[in-house]
């Protein structure tokens, strides 16, 4: 019989061998179900994150077939469609054409009978001769004639052997259900609607788009050689395994015929995918499905490390039959280590759901700033293009009254609206444009040196040429308070007049607002401003100062971004371009409320050109030269 002793440590020997190997066994079960819980939540959110970019994707599409339908709108409400004048309305598709020529390849104009009258680009050499050619059969021409609305085909074969996505529109003389006159044709290839899905994805975001029509046929996917092909037709269907094609022709019917959007896991290439799918609806029709495959590898991973703490546990629960001390030190190791990893993929977890969530936060910021040009563009654009219209019909009236006189006399009333309007919609077609340059990193500089001086005076002398007495009499009077010396700078002469343009035009405008009891004054005021590097003049300032109602708090941190406007008069374009000329050039604008008088001071610098800095010239000793142009303004014109 052994000693008390011995029996006593054999005994907490046992126990803690019982012990260790059950809360080991404990343990174990524990952690396991804590990673397939891990596991289960990454899968969770790896299935909402490819629903919102499904979403995203789908949304993005359809706004950007919305741009090429809206152009179709406004080509067929066209007087020079309708009146069959080739000429003007050829413009008109290669405008067109140059505002989505990122997706689409061409806009043509089908008469009557299908005969295509002309189409974009046609006198640049780029297509070959199509004038002439009949697509009377094409559906793309039939159902718009029969039905009078819009029509989105599947993939359909050209006469150039190659295969295309078409819109069609009718052209009607008076309106919905009117005289059919014709139809405007989209064209727009595949490839180019997969480039615009792949660049919907944020960077980092490993999955393959797709696009498939109402009856699934796949319209686009990242292996070109299935494209054109049915899902549901055998030759796509022998590539798929047993086990993938029960649940996914499920999935892809649901998608097919449901307006919302649908997940699905399933087991690709022994690894699990989840399949996302949202519709693309266009004018109000389910037209496509957009899909996103998404594969598990943060859920790879988390499994990966699951096996291996099982496999540790196996063996930790194995030594601890033998050696208690070393299974205690190996359980409370193994515990720190998993807790350690459980906290890493957690933590790798959120970062990943925070990154899904910026993501999904530019989509919308991105669908919104969208939506906000469409409506301020196509506001802004009917705005002059009713009275050019109401000015032209009457003209067409009067010749219309007198068949035998060819010319026609106008009074100056007539002509200033026509004038106005025209000189409007350049502008606007301008901004657009360079809006447009710049988003595009496409926006180029010609520069020489020349005095900022003179260039201010010059936008001066032209306003004054352009502003009249307004009703009451009152005047808004311009003060230059230019720098004694010259003000040498290093830019783009006509982008900076366009600048100080702006910026005096916007001031006026704010200015004669207040000014119908009183006169209106604007301080224009040029200096030099020292380098914090050394104090010596290194920047050319040019400071406008209004006493007009001022800036509105409300818009002042997004003042100088794009559409932002605290009046019912412009696109909000000015300040944004203004900002993009000055800081291409290396100078700063800014803009405050002043603070001893009402109105606002805008502001900006330019760095002067390297035979300007002379260093003996002290920026505190300035003298100015002060002159007064009192200019007679007309309320609400600029």
């Amino acid at each position: 019989m052994l000693p008390t002793s011995r029996q006593s440590q054999i005994t907490i020997v046992a126990v803690t061998l019982i012990a260790a190997t059950v809360i080991a066994i404990a343990a174990f079960q524990y952690y396991n179900a804590t990673a397939s819980q891990i596991t289960e939540i990454a899968r969770r959110d790896i299935r909402s994150n490819a629903l919102i970019e499904a979403e995203g994707i789908a949304n993005g599409l359809s706004n950007k077939i919305s741009d090429i339908t809206t152009n179709m709108q406004v080509i067929s409400a066209s007087q020079s469609l309708i009146n069959g004048d080739v000429a003007r309305a050829q413009s008109l598709f290669d405008a067109a054409q140059e505002s989505t020529k990122d997706i689409t390849q061409g806009y043509y104009w089908l008469d009557q009978d299908g005969i295509i009258i002309t189409y974009s680009e046609v006198n640049t050499g780029k297509y070959p001769e199509y004038r002439g050619n009949s697509l009377a059969h094409r559906d793309y021409y039939k159902i718009p004639r029969d039905e009078n609305r819009l029509f989105v085909t599947s993939l359909r074969e050209s006469v150039d052997n190659v295969t295309r996505i078409y819109i069609g529109y009718p052209i009607l003389s008076g309106g919905e259900g009117s005289g059919f006159l014709g139809v405007i044709v989209a064209a727009i290839p595949p490839t180019s609607v997969g480039i615009f899905m792949q660049d919907q994805i944020p960077p980092g975001f490993e999955s393959t788009t797709g696009l498939l029509d109402r009856e699934g046929n796949i319209l686009y996917y990242g292996n070109e050689e299935i494209i054109g092909l049915n899902y549901f037709g055998d030759e796509f269907q022998t590539s798929l395994t047993p086990e993938v094609k029960n649940r996914l022709n499920s999935f892809i019917s649901q998608s097919l015929s449901s307006a919302s959007a649908w997940t699905e896991d399933v087991s690709v290439d022994r690894g699990i995918s989840t399949v996302a799918s949202s519709p693309v609806i266009i004018d109000g029709q389910h037209v496509f499905t957009a899909y996103i495959v998404y594969p598990h590898n943060l859920a790879g991973d988390v499994g990966a490390l699951v096996d291996q703490q099982r496999n540790f546990s196996i063996i930790a629960i194995i030594v601890m039959t033998g050696v208690v001390a070393v299974i205690t030190s190996l359980v409370m190791s193994w515990n720190k280590r998993l807790q350690t990893a459980v906290n890493e993929k957690t933590a790798e977890l959120q970062s990943a759901v925070d990154s899904l969530e910026k993501a999904n936060i530019r989509l919308q910021e991105h669908d919104k700033m969208q939506q906000e040009f469409i409506n301020v563009a196509a506001h802004e654009l009917r705005t002059p293009i009713q009275p050019l219209l109401g000015a032209s019909e009457m003209m067409n009236d009067e010749f219309e009254r007198n068949p035998e006189n060819n010319k026609l006399e106008i009074d100056r009333e007539t002509s200033d609206i026509l004038f106005r309007n025209a000189k409007r919609l350049e502008r606007l077609s301008s901004d657009i444009l360079q809006v447009t340059r710049i988003e595009g990193n496409r926006l180029q500089l010609d520069k020489q040196v020349f005095d900022l001086n003179v260039k201010v005076q010059n936008v001066v002398r032209d306003v004054e040429a352009t502003l009249t007495h307004n009703r009451n009499g009152k005047k808004v009077n311009i003060r230059l308070n230019l720098a004694k010396r010259p003000l040498n700078v290093e830019a783009d002469k006509s982008k900076i007049y366009e600048v100080v343009a702006n910026l005096v035009a916007n001031a006026i405008k704010f200015t004669r607002t207040t000014a119908t009891t009183s006169d209106g004054v604007i301080h224009i005021e040029t200096n030099t401003m020292e380098s914090e590097e050394a104090q010596v003049p290194a920047y050319a300032v040019c400071k406008i100062i209004d006493n007009g109602i001022g800036i509105d708090p409300a818009i002042m941190p997004r003042l100088f971004t794009k559409f932002v406007t605290n009046s019912n008069q412009g696109t909000g374009l000015g300040l944004y371009i203004s900002k993009s000329i000055i800081e291409a050039h290396s100078g700063r604008i800014w803009a405050e409320n002043n603070s001893n008088i009402k109105g606002a001071t805008f502001a900006f610098t330019l760095p002067l050109a390297d035979n300007n800095n002379d260093y003996s010239f002290s920026n505190k000793a300035v003298t100015t030269a002060t002159t007064t142009t009192e200019l007679r303004a007309t309320a609400g014109k600029t």
